[in-house]
C-alpha cells in the first residue's frame, strides 16, 4: 500500500511538472504535443459553459498568435505553423461566433455582445502586434508573417459586422426593458 502511495505521489509530481514545463512549448518544441493535447484538452474540458467555452477559444487564439509571432522573430516560423496558425483563427472565431449565436437565441443579447466585442479586440490588437513586428523585421519575418497578418485583417473585419450586430441586438434590447419598465406604472392591474 505503500508503494501505491508513494507511485501516485511520483507520478502526479512528475505529470504536474511536465504540465507546467510544457505550457511554455512551442510548435516543434519536444512538449509541444503535450500542452496542446493534454493541457489544453483539459482547460477546454473544465470550460462547461458557452461563455467559459468562449473565453478558452480566446486564451487558445491567443496563445496560438504569440506562438507564431515568436517562431517568426526566431527565424523558425515555417509553412506549416503558418497554416496551423491561420486554421486556428479560423476554428476558435468560428467556435465564438457560433457561441454568439446561442445566445442571442437564447435572450443573452448582452454576453453576446460582450464576447463579440471582446473577439474582435483579440484580434485588433493581434493584428497591430504582428504588423508591427513584421514592419521591424526583415524581408524573411515580413513573408513569415504575411499570410497571418492577412487572415487576421480579413477576420476581424468580418468579426467587427458580428460585433456591432450583437451591440445593436444588445442595445434594442436594453431599450426594450427600459420601455417596459417605464410603462408598467400606466398599466391597471384587476383586484
Amino acid at each position: 500500500m505503500a508503494y501505491l502511495t508513494i507511485l501516485v505521489v511520483l507520478l502526479g509530481t512528475i505529470g504536474g511538472s511536465l504540465s507546467y514545463e510544457a505550457n511554455s512549448a512551442l510548435p516543434g518544441d519536444v512538449l509541444y504535443l503535450y500542452k496542446v493535447s493534454v493541457n489544453e484538452q483539459v482547460e477546454k474540458f473544465v470550460a462547461n459553459t458557452d461563455e467559459a467555452r468562449a473565453r478558452w477559444d480566446l486564451l487558445t487564439l491567443t496563445e496560438r498568435l504569440q506562438e507564431a509571432r515568436t517562431l517568426a522573430l526566431h527565424g523558425r516560423l515555417d509553412t506549416k505553423v503558418q497554416t496551423a496558425t491561420t486554421n486556428a483563427i479560423q476554428e476558435h472565431v468560428t467556435n465564438m461566433t457560433g457561441v454568439v449565436d446561442r445566445l442571442q437565441q437564447a435572450g443573452s443579447a448582452a454576453e453576446a455582445a460582450s464576447i463579440a466585442s471582446g473577439l474582435y479586440d483579440l484580434l485588433h490588437t493581434q493584428e497591430h502586434q504582428i504588423a508591427d513586428t513584421s514592419s521591424l523585421g526583415s524581408a524573411n519575418l515580413q513573408v513569415a508573417l504575411a499570410p497571418i497578418l492577412v487572415k487576421l485583417r480579413v477576420t476581424a473585419a468580418s468579426v467587427a459586422l458580428i460585433s456591432i450586430k450583437a451591440q445593436a441586438k444588445a442595445h434594442v434590447h436594453m431599450q426594450i426593458a427600459d420601455a417596459v419598465i417605464s410603462n408598467a406604472s400606466q398599466w391597471s392591474i384587476p383586484q
